[in-house]
């Protein structure tokens, strides 16, 4: 490495090396021979050791055209610093084909990087420690891209599979983007066993999308395998799935807490299990905790346990639910409840809630508005095989969703990849099912996968608060002086009301927009200039 010139390419030949590396300023390639054959034998064969004497490899000062693939890192070990496998400062490599395990640091046991770029690719991170926070992977302010990545059998008191904080007070966007990677068997002795991503403190704005990802078999003290918080922080999960996951008091599943706002689609939350060490804790399945906004489609929460709140808790916060599934879940299928004196919100429609309304605790505070539209029957899941929830041919849940999806910006396809809406029961139409899956569907064949919701990226647009009531403030951008359009949108794409259509300076415009005369429901409000196009989704309680 030292004798390597920019754009070289290090090849390591099998064997175990006792090592602490530094690639510093100067972009190069370190990995074994399965970069030159695609043998993946050779990534468990071809082995820098730490030793226990240091961290691994330290990364300074490099772009993404440095690559390390392909090796295993272990053993590095730096108890009062951060990183003890790998440590990224101020640089975006590219990881890519590795096997990091066994390493203990600080915090992030496996990969450490601050103000910087994580880029993860076919990775595995399994059995390191955080000794503090993030026993697999820890970050600080940095954009993260991580794909087709197993992080399993981490230890830390917080976060111990993957933490990700975000504090500068810069006001800095960062995108947290995470596909197809598996968060499993990890113990936190604090909160969030799986993955933590939020802020404690800062105003940075951060944009996070989990698609296929899978939370099981994670053992937290509370808080959740996946614990997402802090204003400012945006979140989209999309056919992920939380299973089998363990609190020792409250949120086994996944709690979503301090302001944040998101959206879950095509997710199932089944078997877990809060107040394992005893006591009346809350939310087998889901919480949202203070000021949080929550739109749930075509969601399947199912035999999740707590003492109150089984399936979800709502406390402070709001939640909208469409086209789900709850189902076993005790005790309650859902608590709408006060926080500090500020109720939940809750609103549920073309949903199947296993004993109606009485399932739902509702506190004095708290509101639940149930839609016309609801059932309670048995949803009939097939009980056996590899995806027991999903639907048998004689549930009431096929063709049972919302009749017209217009405008409701609907993922394509089901939690397996199967076309979304179909006509499952043969009646001759093709309706949404509700849950997770839609039942006799083919696979979809698409070119690219949509937003669900699009965005204008050079727009900062926000819509809050939401869920709301009695009016909204929405509030946005503009870099010029310019026309702008400001309208209220139905469900089915019919206009219900103009905000504003007029011209407006540069800078920061906010109004607050009265609500009493629409019924309650989702609405789109749509923010227009010459050039540009911003779209939000607004649910009225």
């Amino acid at each position: 490495i030292d004798a390597a010139s920019e754009g070289d390419t290090v090849l390591v030949q099998p064997g175990i090396y006792l090592e602490h590396l530094a690639i510093l300023n100067k972009n190069i390639t370190l990995a074994s021979l399965f970069l030159t054959t695609a043998d993946t034998s050779y990534i468990s064969t071809t082995i820098i050791d730490g030793d226990t004497s240091g961290r691994v490899i330290y990364a300074d000062g490099l772009t993404s055209e440095t690559v390390i693939a392909g090796l295993t890192l272990r053993n590095g070990k730096t108890s009062d610093e951060p990183g003890g496998g790998l440590h990224i400062a101020g640089s975006s490599p590219t990881i890519s084909y590795m096997v990091i395990r066994n390493n203990t640091a600080m915090m992030g046991g496996g990969i450490f990087c601050d103000g910087a770029t994580l880029n993860v690719f076919n990775t595995l991170l399994m059995e390191n420690v955080g000794i503090n926070r993030a026993g697999g992977i820890m970050t600080i302010n940095s954009d993260i891209t991580l794909e087709n990545c197993a992080i399993f059998d981490n230890h830390a008191p917080n976060g111990a599979g993957m933490n990700c904080l975000y504090n500068n007070d810069e006001g800095n966007f960062y995108i947290v983007n995470i596909q197809s990677c598996d968060y499993s068997d990890n113990v936190a002795s604090g909160s969030a066993s799986g993955l933590f991503i939020g802020k404690l403190s800062g105003n940075a704005i951060v944009d996070v999308v989990l698609d296929e990802c899978t939370f099981t078999d994670n053992i937290t003290n509370g808080n959740g395998a996946l614990q997402i918080r802090g204003e400012e922080v945006d979140f989209r999960m999309l056919n992920c799935r939380i299973t089998g996951n363990t609190s020792n008091t409250f949120t086994a599943g996944a709690g979503f807490l301090g302001g944040c706002t998101g959206e879950m689609a095509n997710c199932l939350i089944a078997n877990n299990i809060a107040a394992t060490g005893g006591g009346y804790w809350n939310s087998g399945g889901v919480a949202l905790w203070a000021d949080v906004e929550v739109i749930f489609d075509n969601c399947t929460f199912a035999d999740n346990f707590a003492p109150y709140g089984g399936g979800l808790t709502v406390a402070g916060s709001g939640a909208y639910f469409v086209n789900s599934i709850f189902w076993g879940n005790s005790n309650q299928q859902i608590a709408v409840v006060d926080f500090e004196e500020n109720g939940g919100g809750l609103f549920i429609d073309y949903c199947d809630m296993q004993y109606g309304f009485d399932s739902i605790r509702v506190d004095p505070y708290s509101t639940l508005a149930w839609g016309d539209h609801n059932i309670t029957g048995d949803p009939m899941f097939v009980d056996s095989g590899e995806e027991p929830y999903e639907l048998s041919s004689s549930s009431p849940c096929i063709d049972t969703g919302t009749p017209d999806t217009t405008g409701m910006n609907l993922l394509p396809f089901d939690i397996l990849g199967n076309i979304r809406v179909w006509d499952g029961s043969g009646g001759g139409t093709a309706i949404i099912d509700m849950g997770a899956y839609e039942y006799g569907a083919p696979v979809w064949v698409g070119i690219d996968d949509p937003e669900p919701i699009p965005k204008v990226a050079s727009m900062k647009m926000k819509v809050y608060p939401n869920p709301c009531r009695e009016y909204v403030i929405l509030s946005f951008d503009v870099d010029e002086s310019q026309r702008i359009a400001a309208n209220v949108f139905s469900i089915r794409g019919e206009r219900v009301m103009q905000v504003m259509d007029e011209t407006v300076t540069s800078g920061s415009f906010e109004a607050s927009i009265p609500l009493i005369d629409l019924s309650p429901g989702i609405y789109f409000i749509r923010v227009s200039t010459p050039d540009k196009t911003g779209i939000q989704k607004l649910i009225v309680l």
